[in-house]
């Protein structure tokens, strides 16, 4: 009886050492790249193709205003769009105002906040939706990128992640939000937001 508890015990033991102090195999490692959905780069290279490929789209004919919900088309048509690189979702931005984004795409060491933006990445990847960054490196306090990109590509914009303070300083920039008095803002109802801490 004592040599099965002290066997039982030498293989807990073994098992815990190789949990601690072992190496993962291959297949146990998720490295930056192994994803096929998730990239980094730079966000002004990154940009500057999302633009050209909407303005390639543009000059043979194929962009559409894709800033709303659109009906499916018929598959042929999708598909001929798409070997274009002017697909429905290729041509539809989400616009990335979150510093977050921009650290995560540029490979920055994942913080809480830059684990989020990267679930946000893959998932747009995933479904070949573009995006574009708005804060390209620094905060975007004002939101005057965001409105910069907004203005170029307003009707290919399905929505704008922004930070909380950047939805609220929108909210109270005349510049920023569409109203009565500046009807080629972003609507209200197009910005998102991740709240990271309660405050």
């Amino acid at each position: 009886m004592g040599i099965i508890v002290l066997v039982i015990l030498f293989i807990s033991l073994a098992g815990i050492y190789s949990l601690l102090f072992s190496a993962p195999t291959p297949m146990e490692t998720i490295t930056r790249g192994s994803n096929p959905y998730f990239e980094t780069g730079e966000v002004w290279d990154h940009n500057d193709e999302v633009s050209a490929r909407l303005e390639r789209c543009a000059s043979l004919g194929l962009l559409r205003n894709t800033s709303l919900p659109l009906l499916p088309l018929p598959q042929e048509e999708e598909e001929a769009l798409i070997a274009e690189g002017c697909g429905t979702n290729e041509t539809t931005i989400i616009l990335l105002a979150t510093l977050w984004a921009s650290e995560a795409y540029s490979g920055r060491p994942p913080a809480g906040e830059v684990v989020y933006a990267q679930s946000v990445i893959q998932t747009l990847n995933a479904n070949n939706y573009a995006f574009m960054f708005s804060n390209l490196g620094w905060w975007n306090y004002d939101m005057a990128k965001t409105v910069e990109i907004w203005k170029k590509h307003r009707w290919n914009v399905r929505f704008v992640l922004v930070d909380p303070r950047q939805a609220e300083q929108c909210w109270n920039h005349e510049a920023c939000l569409k109203t009565d008095m500046n009807p080629d803002g972003i609507e209200a109802w197009r910005m998102l937001s991740f709240w990271y801490w309660d405050e």
